[in-house]
């Protein structure tokens, strides 16, 4: 790819904007479907590759054997009566089994809750200026693993925020991203045909 392709590029079309984007928590939760709007930051994660090296006749090399992804870090804003605390709160509480509720058996505080009863699915979603969803993520079997703190100051007259982080199992690419630019399924993108199709490009 020369200067001129790679300025014809460019000039084709309009930039992703940073602050374009929205993150749906899926759980349900009474009062709280206005979070996505209350949601200052994130970002997409990444992914690494885990390597392994293998040794054979000459020289060793490395093979992939594993991925490990990223945590998800969010920043929250808070309503003046600040459910969003209250709602992560509550749910961190309920995850290491602490409760405010007498009636529960002091043997039964602090014990870990099920898998299944505290994670849930999180949805990144890229928008256009239009404010049209053109590119998404999924983060599966996802939890809160930390809360940060609010912090408080009589010279600071800004919004209240607070962070946290979710730990996840996996992230993948829901089905029609990319629609714009002619490719319907990023599990339809093949890696051989992209390849080739790149080096026709270079020449």
């Amino acid at each position: 790819m020369n200067y001129n392709q790679f300025s014809s590029q460019l000039s084709k079309g309009d930039y992703s904007r940073s602050n374009l984007f929205e993150v749906v928590i899926n759980l349900p939760a009474t009062g709280f479907t206005e979070m996505r709007f209350m949601i200052k930051a994130a970002s997409l994660p990444g992914k690494q590759l885990g390597e392994a090296e293998v040794k054979r006749f000459g020289a060793n090399f490395k093979m992939a054997n594993d991925m490990i992804v990223d945590t998800f870090p969010i920043t929250v804003i808070c309503h003046e009566d600040m459910r969003e605390r209250q709602f992560f709160d509550a749910w961190i509480s309920t995850i290491h089994g602490y409760s405010e509720d007498s009636s529960i058996r002091s043997g039964d505080l602090y014990r870990m809750g099920y898998y299944d009863e505290y994670k849930t699915s999180v949805s990144v979603i890229k928008l256009d200026r239009k404010l049209n969803p053109i590119y998404a993520i999924d983060l599966e079997e996802a939890w809160p693993n930390s809360m940060g703190p609010v912090d408080l100051s009589w010279d600071n007259s800004e919004e209240s925020t607070f962070t946290v982080n979710f730990t996840y199992r996996n992230w993948r690419q829901p089905t029609k991203n990319w629609d714009n630019s002619g490719l319907t399924d990023a599990g339809d993108l093949d890696y051989r045909k992209w390849k080739e199709d790149w080096g026709k490009n270079e020449n």
